[in-house]
């Protein structure tokens, strides 16, 4: 669970061999959900966007906004921990950002059946802000970083 960085070395030989079968573990999961995620590919009768349509509609626009948002704070979460602490797991953090990417797409069809064509403003705002990136990296790189709007 995040410990790759961990100075191993004055570890009992207990403490190692609990470590090795976490890992272990992790790893045998690792290959069940990815077999399980195979197996139910094939099973499926409906393409994403089908999928996502059909729970829009048999949940409704505002269960699924608030399903989003769920989903977006347990990502952060995740994220937090990845972030500030040597104990997190990258099989959550997958599983969260899996999460989010389909409540993403739910969000994108609410937003496009009120009349917005989403997509289009979407990568405009990508085109805008990556711009904006690029000019505070290039500052950060000549050392005269100012705030860059």
């Amino acid at each position: 669970m995040g410990l790759e960085n961990v100075d191993k070395s004055k570890w009992t030989p207990i403490q190692m061999l609990n470590y090795i079968k976490e890992l272990e573990a992790k790893e045998q999961a690792k290959k069940k959900i990815f077999a399980e995620a195979e197996k139910i590919s094939l099973e499926r009768h409906m393409t994403d966007d089908e999928l996502y349509k059909n729970a829009i509609d048999t949940f409704g626009s505002m269960e699924q906004l608030g399903q989003a948002v769920e989903e977006l704070l347990e990502l952060a979460i995740e994220l937090n921990r990845l972030r500030n602490s040597r104990r997190y797991d990258v099989i959550r953090i997958t599983e969260e950002t899996a999460d989010v990417e389909i409540m993403l797409s739910q969000v994108k069809m609410i937003i496009s059946n009120m009349g917005c064509k989403t997509d289009a403003m979407i990568d405009r705002w990508k085109i805008y802000k990556n711009a904006r990136l690029e000019r505070r990296l290039e500052a950060v790189n000549e050392k005269t970083y100012e705030y860059v709007d």
